[in-house]
């Protein structure tokens, strides 16, 4: 019992994480899904209300996770101590800076300190 209460726990962190990393790059997805939806345009041949269809729906899906997320977040604030949130939302704050789960970085940021892409 423990060990899949101590599993799930780990679970949740690590989701929180990756959704943490989901959020800021929530601009960049912005302009990533208007060229996705311009390029089903052209290729599906949509009409202007399918695409505005889809445009809405995906947002409804985007609103959606980000409310499984801040339940995500309360349910952990009710599990976690206050120490370990704040040592989550540090490691959390080192991924998004393209460290890995150590603080070290990850193949992206070698590539970039040596000015490879």
């Amino acid at each position: 019992m423990k060990k899949s209460f101590k599993t799930g726990i780990a679970l949740l962190v690590a989701g929180m994480m990756f959704s943490g990393i989901a959020l800021a790059n929530e601009g960049k997805r912005g302009e990533h899904g208007e060229r996705h939806l311009q390029k089903m345009q052209e290729r599906l041949d949509l009409s202007d209300a399918q695409v505005e269809q889809l445009r809405e729906s995906w947002k409804v899906q985007r609103e959606s996770r980000m409310e499984k997320r801040e339940e995500m977040r309360a349910q952990l604030a009710d599990i976690l101590t206050p120490e370990q949130l704040e040592k989550m939302d540090e490691q959390r704050s080192r991924w998004h800076k393209g460290g890995d789960r150590d603080g070290k970085r990850g193949m992206k940021g070698d590539c970039a300190e040596r000015g490879k892409s």
